[in-house]
């Protein structure tokens, strides 16, 4: 038997005692049956949409052996067509009889993962179900042969084979089930699948009642034993009963985890591997999730091994938890044995080890985690019987240095020790081709802006990139009226569910955009439906409660009216009587507390509403039934506040776990993705304080509060630094996912917010001040009107004949403005920045060009020179940081820029834009002159008005040869098409009106150019 043997002496804190371990390949334990995850859940949704080489380097940091990773298990969600978590899987069958296997992404992970190893142990369970299946009733012979025409659709249609089947996610176990699986077992033996193994019952939170219930399980039921191949149970909490330990089944962690990119996550799971198999003796874990590749807004967010959610910029992060999984992985295989006795234990010290021994009973590995130990511990081990005494090799994972070969241990005599340090990961192993995968991802960029999707460019049933439905399917159909396709929803009735469910939508876009509209063409197909648009929807609290916080404007059929609601509260509707069947556009302008409604372009609905400062966009319909959308676009547009809290340093009560990704610089970091955590157990008077070097006045706060495990904050106030101590602005209640206050102007260095009433830990991913003041009216309707951040040779400086970062102001009034004694800024928190001097003013229609270089000394002719550059700025968790090309001439100063502001002398923003990345020589700005909407111009236009319309390259359609016409031109505008045949001495014809979409572009058809020998044509807007 194995001999844990204690060095004698005094022991004391500064030193460590030491252990002795003998490894004896006689004294096995049970079989390792690998570590792998769980795509589920919508989980994975984002990654298929991931460009290369980006797409494959990630699926290499989770497959390839011996690179990252190295899953040895990829479960997969059999897809039903309900939400299962972060979104909806769709269902391969979504009526009887109709099967499609190219829906959804799972089919192409696994196929990715198989390449990568071929090796890899394949399963399969089903959270809901179509609502076909049984009548409804999940326990069916239909769900038998759902579950059989999954796996054999997978081997047909991909050469994938199964070897683990579940039987249905976090059900109760009772004899309904027990029978159910029985009868799954027959199904799948009369369709030849009997290698097919069941894994049951996958129940939640660690219950093993598929064994222990006395009416229904295992132990009680030979038939069900016999038909059950692995005790599964989900988050175990790394024990199982001892009725399971002997119970005859090898038992898996069918689930747990979870993930995630913290090294807290890192080293919980290094415990889970370690300690589900010391003390629950389960021999395969799978985590969920392998990779957060959904949206963080959702519920559960953050629960993947690595971090992949940004497609459109390529970026990812290999987070700590990926080298705690190597240090399993890459050092033993499935098929391995656990070495029992001391070799498999907790250590005295705290932390753990597990030994396993390979198939050759030779090479053995060690996996040591000291994630709980206070000190240094040494152990030293003694190989007997067989056991190679090669040199081993050392790896080591810490908080700052991961998966790092540190060395190797040479044996003598079958004796060799290691010193082990506490908070770390370790392997040690006489096997070799270990590698630490390396790849750099492109840096993190913003969701692209403007942005449009016409559904053209995708096969008919493909989920169009970025989308990521919630509830319902949303694939691409061809249009009802013929004309090209759109996307629509497909699901034709609610299915068996795993969660609630809100109606049918899908969401897209970036979660930290606050001004911006969002519109689309949509056409509902049943009498009573509706179809909406949604923005800012800024978090999907998801499980019992699946309503999304957001705004969504509505076209309803069955009342004849247009709706906006913000979540559940209607806040205003109207008349708007439509057929089915018909296009109609939609349109939600969301500009700081301003929001307005347009329907078929006129704008029906102009109001001011708090409830939400920023979030994503979607679109949906009211119910399982057919609804089509078009031309979906996003634009921002100019800023309608300024987030005075990016500037402010933070400082709070407490941290959790002390971690710095989780401290109070995250809550106002104008990124809703990250958050402040306090510590736990909780303070009776939690803060978190905002400070400015300067005073800034406020009126309005708001907070994005984190609701895993639901809403955790019940009280709260708000306060501001008198000079003296604090004074009380607001008294709050329950605050929810996210709240606002607004209270008399308030001007102060200091705001707090100050938690009275809690439970638990409490998170606020973001913690807003704003000054909501109306401007009056007699600030000037001054835009601005067109930047350009990277000019390279489109315009060069006159003052020096350099090509520097400019944007222009353009005066929208009628009358002439004297701009002597405004301010310009590039910082929230100085909106004093700049002052234009004397001798500057804007005709009205007049244009100034103002050059972003930090030489003011210029100013002496028709141009503005300031003090501020236009160089990206990471801070607020839109751009990348860019360092200016070269340094500042003598005298003036450059800092890194996010938006540019106007202010007159009040500190009243009289117009502002966020700054977003832009290509070289591009410019972004208003089309037409003083547009609140923000597009990238085709032609940049410098000190002269954006109002054209452009041709674009013509194309012909192949079957009839007609002309098809292509424009660039004014948003949500009509337009005529007019033509001539001579330019010389024109006359031109009318040949059809159109209206162009979100982002300017139109088009037409001209079927009557070959009875011409020349034509011409002209796009003509009509405002």
């Amino acid at each position: 038997m194995a001999v844990l043997v204690f060095a004698l002496g005094l022991v004391t804190e500064s030193s460590w005692s030491q252990v002795t371990i003998i490894l004896d390949p006689h004294l096995t334990g049970r079989t390792f049956e690998g570590i792998g995850a769980v795509s589920a859940g919508a989980s994975s949704r984002l990654l298929i949409d991931y460009p290369e080489p980006e797409q494959s380097q990630i699926l290499d940091f989770l497959f390839k052996p011996d690179y990252g990773a190295s899953l040895q298990h990829l479960k997969v969600e059999i897809g039903g067509g309900v939400n299962s978590t972060d979104g909806t899987e769709p269902s391969f069958e979504m009526v009887p009889g109709s099967m499609n296997f190219t829906r959804g992404y799972e089919w192409w992970l696994m196929q990715q993962a198989q390449a990568r190893n071929p090796n890899i142990i394949l399963d399969c369970l089903a959270w809901g179900a179509p609502g076909w299946i049984g009548g409804g009733n999940y326990y069916s012979s239909d769900m038998c042969n759902y579950i059989v025409s999954f796996i054999e659709g997978a081997q047909s249609n991909y050469g994938l084979t199964f070897n683990f089947t579940g039987t249905h996610n976090e059900a109760a176990v009772n004899s309904t089930e027990t029978a159910w699986i029985k009868q799954l077992r027959s199904t799948l033996n009369v369709n030849g699948l009997q290698n097919v193994q069941l894994v049951a019952a996958d129940e939640g939170g660690g219950t093993w009642n598929i064994v222990t219930n006395t009416n229904c399980g295992l132990l009680f039921d030979t038939t069900l034993s016999n038909d059950v191949a692995r005790v599964g149970a989900h988050y175990p909490g790394q024990t199982s009963p001892a009725a399971a330990q002997t119970c005859g089944k090898l038992l898996w962690s069918s689930e747990d985890g979870i993930g995630g990119s913290t090294w807290a996550a890192a080293t919980n799971l290094a415990r889970i591997f370690n300690r589900n198999y010391i003390n629950a003796k389960i021999t395969a874990t799978e985590i969920w999730s392998p990779i957060t590749s959904y949206y963080d807004i959702l519920a559960a967010p953050d629960s993947g091994l690595m971090r992949a959610n940004t497609p459109w910029s390529g970026n990812y992060d290999v987070a700590p938890a990926i080298w705690a999984t190597a240090h399993t992985t890459q050092f033993a295989a499935p098929g391995w044995t656990y070495l029992g006795g001391s070799a498999s234990e907790l250590l005295p010290n705290g932390g753990s080890i597990v030994t396993l021994v390979s198939t050759n009973q030779s090479d053995y590995s060690i996996v040591i985690e000291t994630s709980d130990a206070t000190a240094a511990q040494t152990i030293a081990f003694r190989l007997t019987n067989g056991l190679s005494t090669a040199s081993v090799n050392v790896w080591e994972t810490t908080q700052t240095n991961q998966f790092i070969n540190v060395g190797q241990v040479t044996p003598a005599n079958g004796t060799f020790s290691y010193t082990f340090q506490p908070a770390a990961i370790y392997s040690l192993t006489t096997t070799t081709g270990q590698t630490k995968g390396a790849a750099t991802p492109p840096p993190a960029a913003p969701f692209p802006s403007p942005y449009k999707d016409n559904f053209e460019s995708y096969a008919p049933g493909a989920t169009p990139k970025y989308f990521s439905d919630q509830a319902g399917t949303f694939e691409v159909a061809t249009r009802a009226d013929g004309q090209g396709q759109s996307l629509r929803q497909v699901s034709p009735q609610t299915g068996i569910r795993w969660t609630s469910e809100w109606q049918p939508y899908t969401l897209i876009g970036d979660a930290s955009w606050a001004d911006y509209d969002v519109s689309a063409d949509v056409l509902v197909e049943t009498n009573g439906g509706l179809v909406f648009v949604m923005g800012r929807v800024e978090s999907v609290p998801g499980f019992t409660d699946p309503m999304p916080r957001g705004y969504w404007l509505a076209l309803n059929n069955g009342t004849s009216q247009w709706q906006l609601y913000a979540s559940t509260n209607l806040l205003a509707s109207g008349a708007a009587n439509f057929a089915t069947n018909t296009w109609h556009n939609l349109r939600l302008a969301m500009q700081g507390a301003s929001l307005r409604c347009y329907v078929d372009s006129i704008l029906v609905a102009n109001l001011t509403d708090y409830s939400y400062a920023s979030g994503m966009s979607g679109l949906g319909c009211g119910g399982w039934y057919g609804a089509q959308f078009d031309n979906f676009t996003l634009r921002q547009l100019h800023s309608g506040d300024v987030d005075l809290a990016l500037g402010a340093t933070a400082s709070a009560s407490s941290v959790w776990e002390n971690e710095a990704e989780y401290g109070p610089a995250m809550a106002n970091d104008g990124n809703p993705d990250t958050r402040w955590n306090t510590a736990y157990p909780t303070l009776s008077n939690e803060w978190l304080e905002l400070d400015w070097p300067v005073p800034m006045t406020f009126n309005r706060t708001a907070y994005l509060q984190y609701l895993g495990g639901g809403n955790r904050i019940f009280g709260y106030q708000i306060q501001h630094w008198n000079g003296g101590g604090w004074t009380v602005d607001v008294n709050g209640g329950s605050m929810g996912g996210y709240a606002t206050d607004i209270f008399p102007n308030v001007t102060a260095s200091k705001v707090r917010l100050v938690l009275t009433n809690m439970t638990s830990a409490p998170s606020i991913y973001e913690f807003y001040v704003c000054n909501d003041t109306p401007p009056p009216a007699s600030l000037p309707s001054i835009w601005i009107n067109e930047w350009m951040s990277d000019n390279t040779h489109t315009l060069a400086d006159p003052a020096n004949g350099q090509f520097e970062p400019w944007f222009e102001l353009y005066n929208a009034g009628a009358a002439s403005v004297n701009l002597a004694g405004y301010y310009l800024t590039s910082s929230p928190t100085n909106l004093f920045q700049f002052q234009i001097p004397s001798g500057y003013s804007l005709p009205a229609g007049g244009f100034l060009l103002v050059w972003a270089d930090g030489l003011t000394a210029q100013n002496s002719g028709s141009d503005l020179h300031v003090n501020f550059s236009l160089v990206p700025s990471p801070e607020i968790g839109l751009l990348n940081s860019v360092s200016p090309a070269a340094p500042p001439a003598a005298g003036s100063y450059v800092e890194q820029s996010p938006m540019i502001a106007l202010v007159n002398s009040a500190g009243e923003i009289v117009d502002a834009v966020d700054l977003l990345p832009q290509s070289a020589d591009v410019s972004s700005g208003s089309n037409p002159d003083g547009d609140p909407g923000i597009l990238n111009l085709l032609v940049p236009t410098p000190r002269r008005s954006d109002d054209q319309i452009w041709a674009l390259a013509a194309g012909c359609y192949s079957t009839n040869g007609a002309m098809v016409l292509n424009f660039s031109g004014f948003p949500y505008a009509s337009n005529q098409i007019q033509t001539t045949d001579n330019l010389q001495n024109p006359d031109w014809t009318n040949l059809a009106m159109t209206f162009s979409d979100g982002l300017g572009a139109f088009s037409f058809a001209d079927t009557n150019v070959p009875g011409h020998a020349q034509r011409f044509y002209r796009g003509v807007a009509l405002q």
